[in-house]
């Protein structure tokens, strides 16, 4: 039996929420706007080709002077979309809402 290969990679991209919004763990808002989410996913090796999981979701709220990161699941992040209708329901690749 061999062990299975595992990388990870992180990706950046860029989503616009239009309404306030929150994570399940968190009670702030945060305001509408453009936010930069960088994507942490474990590489798996596959048969044919890689498998990308998302482990984590990091967005970047920028306030006066400096940036904060939240770290939330994939499945906090993808509710957050969800209810502001960027999305129709969960899904395992959190950058299905609308790219800017």
């Amino acid at each position: 039996m061999f062990a299975e290969s595992v990388r990870a990679r992180t990706t950046t991209s860029t989503v616009v929420f239009r309404n306030t919004f929150r994570f399940e763990q968190d009670r702030r808002e945060l305001p509408p706007g453009t936010y930069v989410i960088h994507t942490h996913e474990d590489v798996h090796e596959g048969a044919f080709e890689p498998l990308y999981l998302a482990t984590s979701v990091e967005l970047v709220v920028r306030e006066t002077g400096r940036s904060i990161s939240r770290v939330v699941p994939p499945s906090d992040f993808n509710a957050a979309l969800a209810r502001d209708g960027l999305i129709d329901g969960l899904s395992e690749n959190p950058d299905r809402g609308r790219a800017a």
